[in-house]
Order: structure tokens, then sequence, then C-alpha cells
């Protein structure tokens, strides 16, 4: 099994895997998202889209060979691929198991991620954490949802790539 693989096996692992509700509302909190902001110092109840990522990473290839940062926070993943040559908005240049992520106006910065697992020229289809599965792409609950969720979007302006380094 190819790092990539081991990846995307590890991420959809987690399909269906839901916060804890508080008052009726999702709280970024369970057992498992509280390990998954630990293992990356995020406080407890972040946002944990990226904080997922980087243990599905961990888990699946493990920690020296996970290629990217281990962070709770996608603007600071995305700088730092961005950095290292491993960020394009090119779908051309995407592979199924790299990152994809979500560039969001309303923020005015990356916010979202996801491991891709089907690529098309048009759409991506990802494992994402902390999102909701039927809610339009670019909205508030697309990248804050109440689990973890596999996800179709279309290839846009808004949608980047974090690139395994060349092996």
């Amino acid at each position: 099994m190819t790092p990539r693989d081991a990846l995307i096996a590890e991420a959809r692992r987690y399909l269906g895997k839901r916060e804890q509700m508080v008052n009726g509302k999702p709280s970024n909190r369970s057992t498992l998202i509280d390990a998954w902001n630990t293992e990356v110092a995020a406080p407890l109840g972040s946002p944990y889209c990226c904080s997922g990522v980087s243990q599905w990473g961990v888990q699946g290839v493990g920690r020296s060979a996970w290629p990217f940062k281990l962070t709770a926070s996608v603007a600071t993943l995305v700088a730092e691929c961005q950095r290292n040559g491993l960020f394009s908005r090119d779908v051309r240049q995407a592979r199924v198991g790299d990152l994809v992520v979500f560039y969001f106006d309303s923020l005015a910065r990356w916010a979202h991620i996801g491991v891709v697992v089907t690529l098309t020229p048009k759409f991506v289809t990802s494992v994402d954490a902390n999102t909701t599965p039927s809610v339009p792409a670019g909205t508030a609950a697309d990248r804050d949802g109440s689990g973890v969720f596999e996800k179709t979007r279309p290839i846009g302006p808004h949608v980047g790539f974090c690139l395994w380094p060349a092996t």
C-alpha cells in the first residue's frame, strides 16, 4: 500500500464520526476530536478539519513519513506548503491522496481541508472532518460542520492542493 493509499484508508475509517451535541448544537468536541486537537496543541473545542487530517496522516503513514506540518491551522499548513513548493491551484498537478484546501472569501484565508479520494478536471471528492454532508460548498457549515464525511465539490478558484513531495 502506498502512503497515499494508507492516508485515504485511514481517513475513510472515520467516516460518519460526529461531534457531541450541546444544547442541540455541534460542539467541535468528542473524545476522538479532543484527541486530534490535543495532538496538535489546539484548544479543545477548536475547529478540527486540519487536526483530523494531521492525525490521519500520522496514523496512516507514521509520524516520520508524514510530509506535512502537524497543525490545526489550514492557513499555517498552506503557508508551509507554499514555502516548500508543495502547493498548487492547478488540478492537473494534484493526485488522489493529496490534500485539498478551500479558500473562504468571508475569512480572507484558506480555512478548510480534506483528503482527495477522487479527482477529475471539474470535481474533487474528499474525506473531510468538521463538515456537514449536505450543505453547499463555501458556506460556513461546509467548514465548521458536525462530523467526518465524504464530499464532492466543483474545482474552481477557491480550491488548492497541498501536494505530496516527489519520491
